[in-house]
């Protein structure tokens, strides 16, 4: 296995226990979220985290090669939205089986 694929598996795991524990943690405290959009600067890191999405997504869509960036980048940068950054850890966990080298999992547009 290469490296990269290693760190993008290793970076998705403990990105999920922290989102599962985060999820447990917010079962107690489940009103949290509305403490944080009443609060000016929440609504600015929420605002910046969705945008952080997009833009993920919007790089999804300029990795796929051209015929597919419609359909298969738009399901993609669906994904990442609803679901967040372990879509977008899970699309380059799965370009890094095809590219050893990282400038080619982050950068390289598939033909």
């Amino acid at each position: 296995m290469h490296r990269t694929m290693v760190a993008l598996l290793v970076a998705w795991f403990l990105l999920s226990l922290v989102i599962v524990w985060a999820h447990t943690v917010e079962l107690f405290y489940f009103s949290g979220f509305e403490k944080v959009v009443h609060v000016f600067w929440g609504r600015i890191v929420t605002l910046d985290f969705v945008a952080s999405l997009l833009l993920i997504g919007v790089w999804i869509i300029l990795l796929l090669p051209p015929r597919q960036r419609l359909i298969r980048g738009s399901l993609w940068t669906l994904a990442v939205v609803v679901l967040g950054t372990p879509v977008a850890l899970l699309f380059f966990i799965l370009r890094a089986r095809r590219y050893s080298l990282p400038r080619d999992v982050f950068f390289r547009v598939e033909d």
